[in-house]
């Protein structure tokens, strides 16, 4: 079974591939999967990677893996934010659930999820929002994983949430 972790200085000093592993992960799921994605063509590995570090030092974001084979490879990612406003404070948001397509079918996003879904918990939040593309896996994945479908949409991306305040609300 594989170990959630999640990404902290600490780590990257004794695996320092990690944040290009992500980001090479990343750019294999747009490239296979075709996803929308905030980088422009042609990818680069390092401006992606550069995304992945801003983001882990971003105050209120989390970024949860699992390793692969081995301790460089990562074979899934998610970030989560977990942002301090007032407006907002009970609110989390999930981005970029990325699995290698080698790791598919082994049940890694429900792992992540879980961990997503405790993490968020721990630190006072009770509403997990994300966006999927519309028309692709990931929107019967999170409707299997609880998360309900909302009215919004934006752009091509249909809206979900789920309420964490139920006492079984994690992800089984």
């Amino acid at each position: 079974m594989y170990q959630t972790e999640i990404l902290t200085d600490a780590l990257l000093v004794e695996y320092p591939h990690l944040l290009r592993s992500i980001a090479e992960l990343h750019i294999a799921c747009i490239e296979k999967d075709i996803l929308l994605t905030q980088f422009e063509a042609p990818l680069d590995v390092s401006k992606v990677q550069s995304y992945w570090t801003l983001a882990m030092w971003e105050p209120g974001r989390e970024i949860i893996f699992i390793h692969g084979g081995n301790q460089d490879e990562v074979a899934a990612v998610v970030m989560l934010s977990k942002p301090f406003i007032n407006t907002g404070f009970a609110n989390a948001t999930v981005a970029n659930l990325l699995v290698n397509e080698n790791y598919r079918g082994m049940d890694l996003s429900r792992d992540l999820m879980r961990k997503v879904e405790e993490v968020a918990k721990a630190a006072g939040k009770t509403l997990i929002h994300l966006d999927v593309e519309i028309g692709s896996k990931a929107e019967l994945v999170f409707l299997k994983f609880g998360y309900s479908k909302t009215n919004g949409t934006r752009d091509s991306m249909a809206q979900f949430r789920k309420d964490l305040s139920a006492s079984d609300a994690l992800v089984l």
